[in-house]
């Protein structure tokens, strides 16, 4: 059913108040009520517009401390009703907070006139609604750099709310899938992000995105803000993928910063992900060492490893393995990603796997943890005693763990070098960040191999060996360099671009020393098949090793052992170059 417009009359316009609003806007905590001026759906031109503006800006000066909102959203405003507004509010040092545009005519005057007044208005907006216009690529950037030239986004941290969704004109390299779309966006989004960080003021601490295209919900509250953008961001950009002939002319959405629907490869609830098919068969779990205390395992891709933080959570995961009956060839041939410790509990029989229910915390023995895309090696106990013992090696960091890994990048370095930067992550998105205060104590140390390209990328092959033990700290300690891993989706603005050629994460658990009851335990897994297949397709640009060191990588998918040597020898006080 269509929606019924009332004209604007100059009576209705002579009528026009501030009115209390019940609600609250986006992230507040309550304590200011907001003050709106509703003027939507009315066909509201250019010259009505300037009525409405001389009629409200003199009622402002009356108002208690307020939040003040401006609503002309679904009306006929075009550019020069939007740049006499604009001049009327900054002259008029009207404190304005939320200003709604959404579905009007603006076009490249209108948003160079807004891109004015959100630099030089009194107060920092809020809140700035343009979705639905006809605002080009060029200048919603030129929106955004203003944007982020205010100090008061990054000093203050108030972002911006910025919506710039489904304009009615294309954009270049939009005409594309959803998903490849929020990959053109993250590209720009990184772009900018050099760009700020080139010309911010020297004594700017940044340790988090400027810019946030809150990717992972529908809505960036404070809290999440204030965790994970230490300095910012500067602007929030929800939706901003959503662009192209598929939105123009296209239904409605609620313009207020609610939940809306993302695309569905970026945001897959775990039981969905769990359950959809997939293209590739998955193998089982290989064997390579097992005595009467503990067993060594190499993983293969796609086995989930690591069971929901949360009490509740995990309860309810309990109670719907107790009814999954299959046996452990099914759990193999479903062609979907499986719990680990579910496949271990139906495939072998010991004290752990027996009290695999009763210790939800224990994880069938094992005593760490791979991410779903990485492969190689992993631990477990196979009977409490050895499962605290070696627990406890793990907890004392007396265990040397391994890594073989590809990173966007030429890594400059004349041998290893260590990474030392505390690391917290976020159970509420599942996001691993890199802070100066708090946060718990990471250490990874590199060692670049080689240096190699495909196209116009270059890459980096290195080995990494973690001191302790956080989740997603290499990926992290990487990606904070400026060199995230191959295909990394989570940290990598254009992971979904190298899976043209690599099919995963590269990431492979190469290694591990272990001592168990005084002997000394050396395990290796070459690198796995997929990852080789992907590496073979590089070509080398330079080896930073002695010839003959990394030879047998492409065939055996193992490195020379002298390396390893070097690289597991090293210590916190051994002399490395300090990348920070």
């Amino acid at each position: 059913m269509a929606c019924r417009w009332e004209e604007a009359s100059n009576e209705w316009i002579d009528s026009l108040k501030f009115v209390e609003d019940t609600g609250y806007g986006r992230d507040r905590s309550g304590v200011w009520p907001t003050w709106t001026v509703r003027a939507e759906r009315r066909r509201i031109t250019d010259e009505k517009l300037q009525r409405i503006v001389r009629h409200v800006v003199p009622q402002v000066r009356d108002l208690p401390p307020c939040l003040v909102e401006l609503n002309l959203a679904n009306n006929d405003i075009r550019d020069a009703g939007v740049s006499q507004m604009c001049d009327a509010l900054r002259h008029a040092n009207v404190q304005l907070h939320i200003l709604r545009l959404q579905r009007n005519r603006i076009q490249c005057q209108g948003a160079e006139a807004l891109s004015r007044f959100v630099s030089r208005s009194r107060v920092p907006l809020e809140e700035l609604h343009l979705s639905h216009n006809l605002i080009s690529f060029t200048e919603a950037l030129q929106l955004i750099r203003s944007a982020c030239r205010r100090e008061d986004y990054a000093m203050k941290r108030k972002p911006l709310w910025l919506r710039l969704e489904r304009q009615q004109v294309r954009w270049t390299d939009f005409e594309r899938s959803e998903e490849l779309q929020m990959e053109r966006v993250r590209e720009i989004v990184t772009n900018m992000t050099d760009e700020l960080l080139h010309n911010a003021p020297p004594d700017l601490e940044v340790n988090g995105p400027l810019l946030c295209l809150v990717r992972r919900t529908g809505r960036c509250s404070a809290r999440y803000c204030e965790h994970q953008h230490k300095s910012g961001p500067f602007v929030h950009l929800p939706y901003l993928w959503q662009q192209g002939s598929r939105y123009i002319s296209g239904p409605d959405v609620n313009t207020r910063p609610e939940d809306v629907p993302l695309p569905p490869a970026l945001c897959v609830p775990v039981v969905a992900a769990l359950r959809r098919p997939r293209p590739w068969q998955k193998s089982a779990p290989q064997v390579i060492f097992e005595n009467e205390e503990m067993q060594v395992i190499n993983k293969p891709p796609y086995w989930n490893c690591r069971w929901t933080r949360s009490v509740e959570d995990r309860k309810e995961d309990r109670e719907w393995i107790t009814h999954d009956r299959r046996s452990w060839e099914q759990i193999i041939g479903s062609n979907q990603p499986e719990y680990l410790d579910l496949y271990i509990a139906r495939r072998f029989q010991d004290e752990m796997t027996l009290a695999w229910r009763d210790r939800p915390d224990d994880g069938a023995g094992f005593l760490h943890r791979l991410d779903c895309q990485t492969s190689g090696l992993m631990i477990r106990g196979k009977n409490p005693e050895s499962f605290d013992a070696l627990k406890k090696q793990f907890f004392m960091q007396k265990v040397k763990k391994g890594y073989l890994c590809l990173a966007h990048g030429q890594i400059e370095s004349d041998g290893p070098f260590r990474i030392d930067a505390k690391l917290s992550y976020s159970r509420e998105n599942e996001e691993t960040t890199v802070v100066a205060t708090g946060g718990e104590h990471a250490e990874t140390f590199v060692m670049p191999l080689a240096h190699a390209y495909w196209g116009h990328q270059t890459y980096t092959f290195c080995a990494v060996r973690i001191v302790s033990g956080r989740t997603h700290q290499i990926r992290k300690h990487l990606e904070y360099l400026g060199h995230p891993l191959v295909a990394d989706r989570k940290y990598n603005p254009l992971g979904a671009r190298d899976k043209e050629w690599c099919p995963r994460l590269f990431l492979h658990a190469y290694e591990v020393w272990i001592n168990e009851l005084g002997t000394e335990h050396r395990f290796v897994a070459p690198l796995a098949l997929d990852l080789r297949v992907a590496l073979q397709k590089l070509q080398v640009a330079e080896n930073l090793c002695e010839p003959g060191r990394l030879r047998e990588v492409p065939t055996t998918g193992l490195i020379d052992q002298v390396l390893t040597d070097e690289l597991m020898d090293l210590k916190s006080s051994t002399q490395t170059f300090d990348y920070f």
